[in-house]
């Protein structure tokens, strides 16, 4: 037999002082034990109930136990049903709905920000995860203190989202198992879909982070340096949220981007801003507005920053509502985010003729044309970008010989716009396409009338003749010191 494990040595008391013992003066009592607790007494009565269970007690503790199995008494429909649930071994019993926890939203968007850090190859370690969603808890105005982030919701939030702790591998994290059945199946419901809707457009969209700052996690220092330090311009947590859309032929639509910004207190004046101004009060709409047009970007705000349901009606309406083809249906691939799923979108999206085709949660990496193609280029053209304008700021300052600290300035909205413009627009069509190929999303099959060279001088020639005789037209060939030989 092995010999007893002694308790591990804590550390000698200097002045004396030590932790005092427990000395067990209340007893927590589980479930089980308080339901034979109330049958007894049902059968046999109080006082007999508290001699059966507690002998011994003076006549003071004799009343204090009966107040305690009168509490008992009173919560016996929760005990029974907790022991009957498998939960005879628990001491307490909390009320469902007691708990502070975010919105379903919420958790999606902190959902969306781990995929985003992990699609960049960033970490993501627990503290990170309770740090942010402290975050939005505290974003989405939940008092202080109330929402804590505990390992009980984390552990929660994970296995709803499909998540977890992961070691790090030699050559970066594998993709699942299953992942080339789940895409082979995915493409198979696309083809069919396609024949039975008979599509004659494919999109793809993806909703993204765009970082005001994108810092790396590692630099070149000194050997044995104790602190690394890395100067940023105070924003690394600042990001806007960007909807990028493109067809199955590599072509590119106007992108959307949301900022973050507090709303009005007044409520019609919100209603307003909202209904009118993408969201934006009067001084900055005056600035968001002509950023609009200059880079063909469409800019909405709203307290989160986040996209939801009342944006994806906006983004469809935008793209598909005033479309040629109105009376043909397109396909739409996007990903599992509530917020592109609510009744009102997939209403609207039936009235266009824009049939939603979700991606399989968990298998965007293989099933999703943006994640396979695009996203890593983008995001790379992004950092760039990022490198060059910390570049020009150190050389402005080297340049005028001033003797101050160097600080590092976040860009601008203006600037984040620009970028955005710049590396959606820098992607090849090719690279767009390559995405839908590699998921053998077949091309247009539509047929259209292709009219002879001289079916169609014929027409151009009856047309000339009906504009000359309304004296719309006539010969211009010499007008462009063109001669007739």
């Amino acid at each position: 037999m092995a010999p007893a494990k002694k308790p591990p040595k804590s550390r000698t008391s200097i002045k004396g002082v030590s932790r005092k013992k427990t000395q067990f003066q209340r007893e927590a009592v589980s479930n089980e034990k308080k339901a034979h607790v109330i049958q007894f007494y049902k059968i046999n009565g109080m006082d007999a109930t508290v001699t059966q269970f507690y002998p011994g007690l003076t006549e003071a503790k004799r009343k204090s136990k009966k107040r305690q199995i009168y509490k008992w008494i009173g919560k016996g429909p929760v005990i029974k049903s907790a022991v009957e649930h498998g939960d005879g071994n628990l001491r307490k019993n909390r009320a469902s709905g007691l708990a502070t926890v975010l919105a379903e939203e919420d958790e999606e968007q902190i959902a969306h920000w781990v995929r985003d850090l992990r699609r960049e190859g960033v970490p993501v370690s627990p503290f990170m995860l309770e740090c942010r969603a402290k975050e939005v808890a505290e974003d989405a105005e939940i008092p202080t203190g109330s929402f804590s982030a505990s390992e009980s919701w984390r552990k929660r939030f994970l296995s709803k989202y499909r998540l977890s702790l992961r070691c790090k591998t030699r050559i970066g994290q594998n993709t699942p198992a299953d992942s080339d059945q789940v895409a082979k199946d995915f493409r198979l419901k696309v083809l069919k879909t396609i024949e039975e809707e008979e599509i004659v457009e494919v999109y793809n969209t993806d909703q993204t982070a765009m970082n005001y700052e994108y810092l790396p996690s590692r630099t070149y220092d000194s050997k044995g340096a104790r602190t690394v330090w890395i100067h940023n311009a105070g924003a690394e947590k600042k990001r806007m949220t960007v909807m990028l859309l493109a067809d199955m032929h590599g072509n590119h639509r106007t992108p959307f981007a949301v900022f973050k910004q507090p709303g009005s207190k007044v409520k019609e004046t919100e209603e307003f801003n909202h209904k009118e101004q993408n969201g934006f009060g009067r001084d900055l709409w005056k600035k968001v507005s002509p950023l609009m047009e200059k880079h063909d970007v469409q800019i909405y705000c709203n307290a989160k920053g986040w996209w939801n349901g009342g944006l994806s009606i906006k983004f469809l309406r935008y793209h598909f509502a005033s479309r040629d083809s109105l009376g043909e249906k397109i396909l739409l691939l996007w990903d599992d985010f509530s917020g592109h799923w609510t009744p009102a979108v997939v209403q609207y999206a039936a009235s266009i003729n824009v049939v939603l085709m979700g991606i399989p949660p968990g298998y965007t990496a293989s099933c999703q044309p943006a994640d396979i193609a695009w996203m890593k280029p983008f995001k790379l053209e992004l950092r760039t970008l990022w490198v060059e304008h910390l570049q020009s700021q150190l050389r402005a300052h080297q340049e005028s010989g001033s003797t101050d600290k160097f600080k590092l300035e976040a860009p601008s909205r203006a600037t984040l716009i620009a970028w955005l413009t710049n590396a959606w627009e820098n992607l090849s069509s090719g690279t767009l396409a390559s995405g839908f190929r590699k998921l053998a999303i077949p091309t247009d099959k539509r047929e259209f009338t292709v009219e002879s060279r001289l079916v169609q001088e014929d027409n151009i020639a009856a047309l000339v003749q009906k504009l000359e005789r309304l004296d719309i037209a006539e010969e211009v060939g010499n007008d462009f010191g063109l001669e007739s030989h």
